[in-house]
């Protein structure tokens, strides 16, 4: 974020999102997420937008840190994330098929030498 660049991320039950907090209070769908090592030197929380998308059999939840919906509008979001969990289902088919549960390749040219 300090490099002016901007994020998109699924949330999951394990990470505790704060509402009406300072100067972000009564801003609907404005969370904080405050990591522990950032509040014990005395970082401020990051001020996150939060969006539902909803499929046919689930909600997902996801953060980034666009607040304005105009920038970055809920159904951009829903199509940016569906085209990523495609390829997200394309790498589990491919891993499962191959019997690789994680590639250990750090860089493209070595992961090639590893799948052969």
């Amino acid at each position: 974020m300090n490099k002016g660049h901007d994020f998109l991320v699924r949330v999951g039950g394990n990470v505790r999102l704060l509402s009406d907090l300072g100067c972000v209070r009564g801003r609907d769908g404005i969370v904080c997420v405050w990591p522990d090592a950032a509040a014990r030197r005395g970082q401020p929380p990051l001020v996150l937008r939060l969006i539902e998308v909803k499929s046919e059999r689930s909600s997902m939840f996801l953060v980034t840190n666009v607040l304005s919906e105009r920038k970055l509008s809920n159904a951009k979001v829903a199509q940016v994330y569906s085209m990523r969990w495609g390829i997200e289902l394309q790498f589990r088919s491919f891993k499962k098929t191959f019997g690789r549960r994680q590639l250990h390749s750090r860089t493209a040219e070595c992961s090639y030498v590893e799948l052969n």
